[in-house]
């Protein structure tokens, strides 16, 4: 989508959510961009940069303003994601045995959160998303978040790897 294409209101609306996003980095210091983006499911507006990353928000929001057009329904952002310092939902006790890993497949990408999110914004629920430390002795890649729904008094516990479970 061009800026020539845009409307004033579709203009409005990307820079409001641009800000959104902006403000979620800003008001969490400590939040790692990654990890915003994998919330997000926006691994492919991450790009690495000399000196580190950086997120293509003008390109993301206008795919958010794409999916608003097509469905109708205004996406809702996370009104906040919090850094907890634990992992959220530990792997069960158990000896790790080591082995070649021949044979292993490398776990599959189910974006659950973005699912989540289109659910959430469809029913016009405010979240906000908590995430947790990976412990390096786990099988898992990806860990749990937790999205919090104050009106419906509800967490969700989500992790995007194939082979875990989403819990409410």
């Amino acid at each position: 989508m061009s800026e020539q294409e845009l409307s004033r209101e579709q203009i409005d609306r990307r820079q409001e959510l641009e800000k959104k996003i902006f403000q979620l980095l800003s008001n969490r210091p400590g939040l790692r961009l990654q990890e915003l983006v994998e919330i997000l499911d926006a691994e492919e507006f991450l790009v690495h940069v000399k000196g580190g990353l950086q997120f293509k928000f003008k390109e993301y929001s206008n795919l958010l303003l794409e999916k608003e057009e097509k469905t109708g329904v205004k996406n809702i952002l996370p009104t906040d994601v919090i850094e907890v310092d634990k992992v959220i939902i530990p792997s069960r006790g158990g000896e790790i045995l080591a082995g070649s890993g021949e044979g292993l497949e490398e776990k599959k990408i189910i974006p659950r959160t973005r699912y989540l999110m289109e659910v959430l914004s469809e029913l016009g629920l405010e979240y906000k998303v908590e995430t947790g430390k990976l412990d390096e002795n786990m099988f898992r890649s990806r860990g749990y978040q937790i999205f919090v729904i104050p009106e419906k008094k509800k967490l969700i516990f989500v992790n995007n790897e194939e082979g875990h479970a989403t819990r409410i």
